[in-house]
């Protein structure tokens, strides 16, 4: 990814819109090799190409009760993105180095901090786990 992004505070989405389950998943796995450099326009705790999750825990029906709000996720709209920051609340930040291997469950709700110059670089993939304790690489 390079600077600038549209959104300096990331664009909040997920890769899959549908229920938590604990006997499946699909998790996003990011080797991250660079980041943008820090700017004195962020704090300390909040690096540019910063990673923020939101860690939604619905039940099956609270998932499809709040349906119309969720598919929010899925959109662009600079007013689909002002509602879910309100709602959703502050996000747990996590700031990789390079090196660092993040595993993000793809259903929840993530976004990438902007940046105005530089780049983020990582090597991406998907593993998806059964009940079965299967694990697969998706290359």
């Amino acid at each position: 990814m390079r600077g600038p992004t549209r959104w300096r505070s990331g664009y909040i989405h997920v890769d899959d819109l549908s229920p938590l389950s604990s006997s499946q998943g699909t998790f996003s796995a990011n080797i991250y090799l660079s980041n943008p450099p820090p700017t004195s326009s962020f704090s300390a705790d909040k690096l540019p190409g910063s990673l923020d999750i939101w860690p939604l825990r619905y039940t099956r029906p609270q998932f499809y009760a709040n349906a119309p709000f969720l598919s929010s996720l899925t959109t662009l709209s600079s007013s689909s993105q002002s509602l879910l920051r309100k709602k959703l609340g502050a996000p747990i930040t996590i700031a990789p180095q390079p090196g660092d291997l993040v595993l993000l469950c793809v259903q929840r709700p993530h976004a990438v901090s902007g940046f105005k110059e530089g780049y983020r670089v990582s090597i991406q993939s998907f593993l998806e786990h059964e009940s079965n304790g299967k694990l697969t690489l998706q290359a």
